[in-house]
């Protein structure tokens, strides 16, 4: 099983980095046009 933990820990990574950027992009976009959705979005 320990084998497996990397490879494991690496899609864990990519997915958190991936879901990060998302949250970076919409956050930047929302607050050049909506702040009052990125407020609402991240509650």
């Amino acid at each position: 099983m320990s084998a497996l933990r990397p490879a494991f820990f690496i899609l864990y990574l990519e997915s958190y980095i991936s879901r990060l950027n998302e949250i970076l992009r919409h956050d930047l976009t929302l607050s050049v046009g909506e702040p009052d959705n990125a407020a609402a979005k991240q509650g």
